[in-house]
């Protein structure tokens, strides 16, 4: 909003709570009539908004009957499709159509009869291209008609009539796309401005008969007028100026909101009456009110505030989290409250070369193992710890392994043992052999602690029941920690990341990442 006490008001007014001051800016914006260069100023339109049909449908024809411009009445062609009914049936169910003279909401937006005027304004009333802003409730001014004529009879008088309109969008970004085609194209003429934006009949489906498979097409203009339009077809809508008819039934507090917060400004908000009553506050029974009242009293809890809170009975903290490419996503990292969190920061996947360096705010590298080569490749493994929380004087036995099969595979393992925990990152390419990365992990249990956190990706089904990797750590007292309900760790469904660990009082879960395939894995614990 441009008028910030304006935007309070209107607040204020949703909320049920205005105030002498908001009601003083109201009744500041009130006339008996539109004031006479603002009702003639075509140019600078003003939307008319009423709460209902009937007084939209009135001013619209109003309006229409004071310009003087060209005109012509847009009838709609109907067409009964369908088989298995016979050609009397259909004629009925046409006939029944046309006699209905159903309003254009009904009809898929297409009207029976559309009053066309070169000088009116018009709304458009189907998505025809969501991309270039041709969207229900795009707006403009007609600019011109295009004719053509047809004969029921080669023998019959030529019938008129329209086959394209003009719009001059009120946004000039709408319509760019469809107006650089009508240049591009030989149908361009010097009578036609590059401004204006082309809009053709459309064919859309606007009535099905019950239990038949007979339905109408229509064909018409998708437009309707706009010089008025109700309070409800506004919504979502903002424009520069807005005029709101108060007399006659007096308007709810939520119709009066949506109404005048239609308006940018208080300067362009026009209320045409005899007085602005101030709406009344809710009921204290309302069912929005009450709903209001009772989510004031209780907190949402997400699945991840858990993550960066540090008085939920845990005093540890742990995140891991095959990254792909630390050096492409570090930007991921540093921007979210829940990586900066933890004590402990482990990355798989890094593709992390000796080149590299990496800053992570309020944290320190404990333990790296870089790719082995001067390119980046899809292996790697880092440790960080938080400076804040862990001290770095009590790191022993620093471990950084990158092992490679006899097919030249490789795996890579950062590790560190923190007052008597080891702490380790693991990553196993897709085919590393399974044999010797039991044995590599086995090398690195035989580092001396009390407790062991081993997290990674390790590339095996943990959904599989005769997991060897599971095995494996079961011999040495280790588990995985993660949820119960977590059967997948990655974009694709695959159960290949795990947590394992000795300490019993934990627990672990996974966040979202937007940029890798793997989720990070969270672990808080107590020793």
């Amino acid at each position: 909003r441009d008028d910030a006490l304006f935007a309070q008001a209107l607040n204020n007014m949703a909320l049920g709570s205005i105030t002498q001051d908001d009601i003083s800016i109201f009744r500041g914006r009130l006339f008996p009539s539109l004031p006479l260069d603002i009702a003639n100023d075509r140019d600078s339109c003003i939307f008319k908004l009423f709460s209902t049909n009937d007084a939209v449908n009135s001013c619209n024809a109003d309006i229409l009957a004071q310009i003087a411009g060209e005109y012509f009445q847009s009838d709609c062609h109907d067409q009964v499709v369908g088989k298995g009914r016979s050609a009397a049936a259909k004629l009925s169910f046409l006939k029944s159509m046309q006699n209905a003279d159903l309003p254009a909401h009904e009809t898929m937006g297409l009207h029976l009869s559309l009053t066309l005027k070169v000088g009116g304004r018009y709304m458009i009333t189907n998505s025809l291209d969501t991309s270039d802003g041709l969207i229900n409730g795009t707006t403009g001014t007609l600019k011109k008609i295009d004719y053509g004529h047809y004969r029921i009879l080669s023998s019959s008088e030529p019938i008129k009539l329209t086959i394209r309109v003009w719009l001059l969008l009120d946004d000039a970004y709408c319509g760019k796309k469809k107006r650089a085609e009508v240049a591009n194209s030989s149908s361009s003429t010097s009578t036609i401005s590059a401004a204006w934006t082309p809009i053709d009949p459309v064919i859309l489906v606007v009535k099905r008969r019950l239990n038949s498979s007979l339905s109408i097409k229509r064909t018409q203009f998708p437009l309707t007028v706009a010089e008025a339009v109700t309070i409800h077809k506004s919504q979502g809508s903002s424009y520069n100026r807005v005029c709101i008819h108060l007399n006659g039934r007096s308007l709810s507090r939520s119709l009066m909101y949506v109404a005048c917060s239609r308006a940018i400004t208080a300067s362009g908000l026009y209320l045409i009456g005899d007085k602005f009553e101030p709406t009344k506050p809710p009921r204290t029974n309302d069912d929005i009110t009450s709903e209001l009242n009772r989510q004031k009293t209780v907190q949402l809890e997400t699945t991840f505030n858990r993550f960066t809170a540090r008085n939920n009975g845990f005093r540890y903290q742990l995140a891991f989290h095959n990254v792909r490419s630390l050096k492409a996503h570090i930007d991921q990292v540093i921007n979210d409250k829940s990586y900066l969190t933890p004590d402990f920061l482990l990355f798989a996947e890094t593709w992390a070369t000796e080149q590299q360096s990496f800053v992570i705010p309020g944290f320190e590298e404990a333990s790296r193992t870089n790719v082995g080569s001067s390119a980046p490749r899809a292996n790697g493994t880092i440790c960080f710890i938080n400076s804040q929380n862990v001290d770095s004087q009590l790191l022993t036995n620093v471990y950084q392994r990158i092992a490679t099969d006899s097919n030249s595979h490789k795996m890579s393992i950062s590790a560190f043992v923190y007052n008597d925990l080891l702490v380790a990152s693991v990553y196993r390419s897709t085919r590393f052999s399974l044999d010797r990365c039991l044995v590599e992990l086995k090398d690195l249990l035989k580092l001396q602690s009390s407790h062991t956190i081993i997290a990674g990706e390790f590339n095996s089904d943990f959904d599989d029941d005769q997991n060897s990797l599971t095995d494996t750590f079961s011999r040495y007292g280790l588990k995985s920690c993660l949820d119960d309900n977590i059967k997948s760790t990655t974009k694709y469904g695959s159960f290949i990341d795990n947590i394992f660990t000795d300490i019993a009082d934990c627990t672990a879960s996974r966040y979202i990442s937007l940029t890798s395939y793997h989720d990070p894995l969270f672990m808080q614990f107590n020793l």
